[in-house]
């Protein structure tokens, strides 16, 4: 009788291609170096069927995705932290090639920005900004030191000089400031939730979905203004272009009102009145998330 084949990670006789107690397959990518792409693609990307039948329901079926998954019906769906980190390297990625860093003049155009040589700007040792021909740039953040401040003088003049440094700075720090900022909206969602007996786990899982829809559409909105730059000289198309964007941007609270209620499954007043109370902290944890990246931004250039 033949002997089964034991699983490499924790020799229980194997029954199949995967091991029914650890779960790890049997399969050896230590010869292989495509087997090894492979499992890495297959871990972070998942190109199979999953993704559509996971994208379908993302875009036109607001928080049904969240709902299924928190029910258990997970086999059939790319994993919600999975599909919100892919999704978040592409768009970031996107953002930062999409912005056009000639156009960027911090500068009045009516001025030169040729230094003279005998002005006298310190190095940077001394943390003294250098001179902005025609702008005085004086920062006096609460909260900080004198030191931070003038470090910030300091950046800032060189940002002005070449802006693509601020910007390689602030899409390094963007998305890991995003991915901080999920557990604190699924902790605004447990809060205002907090009758209707979720775990915190669910409320995050909602948090991954609208954020991956979120980035996603903000991805094909900026496409489609490239696309409406480059086809600027063509009759008609571009202002359609222009309309369908703001259409889409202005769909974002449509979907995330219907994602709660969904997901919530509660009566139209409660969701309405829930979603704006829900809006109104996550635009503050935004807006300060946006601020402390600028920030951060300058002090690392």
């Amino acid at each position: 009788m033949t002997q089964p084949s034991l699983c490499a990670n924790c020799d229980t006789p194997l029954q199949g291609d995967y091991c029914h107690r650890c779960g790890q397959d049997n399969k050896n990518y230590v010869r292989s170096a495509f087997g090894l792409i492979t499992e890495f693609l297959g871990e972070f990307t998942n190109w199979d069927n999953r993704l559509w039948r996971t994208l379908w329901p993302l875009w036109v079926r607001p928080g049904f995705l969240s709902l299924r998954y928190v029910q258990g019906h997970r086999a059939p769906y790319v994993p919600p932290l999975r599909l919100y980190i892919f999704t978040s390297i592409v768009a970031f990625l996107v953002f930062a090639q999409a912005i056009p860093v000639d156009s960027i003049n911090l500068n009045p155009p009516e001025e030169t920005t040729e230094r003279a040589s005998g002005e006298g700007a310190e190095s940077r040792s001394g943390l003294v900004a250098p001179p902005i021909p025609g702008r005085d740039v004086h920062f006096e953040l609460p909260l900080v030191s004198d030191e931070i401040n003038r470090r910030l003088e300091y950046n800032f003049g060189r940002i002005a000089e070449n802006p693509q440094i601020g910007i390689n700075q602030f899409f390094s720090l963007a998305p890991q400031v995003m991915f901080l900022l999920l557990p604190l909206f699924a902790l605004v969602l447990k809060l205002i939730y907090w009758r209707r007996h979720h775990y915190y786990m669910e409320h995050l899982i909602l948090a991954l979905h609208t954020h991956s829809f979120g980035l996603q559409l903000a991805v094909v909105v900026v496409g489609l203004a490239m696309l409406e730059d480059a086809i600027a000289a063509w009759p008609v198309v571009p202002e359609a272009l222009s309309v369908l964007s703001s259409l889409l941007f202005w769909s974002v609270p449509l979907y995330l009102l219907l994602s709660h209620k969904t997901f919530y499954r509660q009566g139209w007043w409660k969701s309405v009145l829930k979603f704006l109370l829900t809006a109104t902290a996550y635009s503050f944890l935004l807006f300060t998330a946006f601020l402390f990246t600028t920030i951060q931004s300058i002090l690392r250039s």
